[in-house]
């Protein structure tokens, strides 16, 4: 048995601002890429990071590549589609 207390206070820190990603289509056998841009208007480090389906394909699967974590950071998703990838659903 633990016995614990948590404090929350208020405090002045602003949440990391993400860039708008546009809501793309697709033709399969297109090769699809776009930054994805991630800051912090207090100067503090963010690390993008990637999960999903086309991340983890075993044909052709998509890869993001995002740099190492800093103030301001630029990630690059690219995905070479196929046939093989469409599937019934979204």
């Amino acid at each position: 048995t633990r016995d614990m207390q948590i404090e929350i206070l208020a405090c002045d820190n602003q949440p990391p601002v993400i860039g708008q990603v546009v809501d793309t289509c697709v033709t399969a056998g297109t090769f699809l890429i776009f930054n994805v841009q991630a800051s912090d208007p207090n100067g503090q480090q963010v690390a993008l990071t990637a999960l999903g389906q086309p991340l983890v394909l075993s044909n052709a699967p998509a890869t993001f590549v995002s740099p190492s974590p800093s103030p301001a950071v630029t990630g690059i998703f690219s995905w070479n589609t196929n046939c093989s990838h469409v599937r019934p659903q979204s």
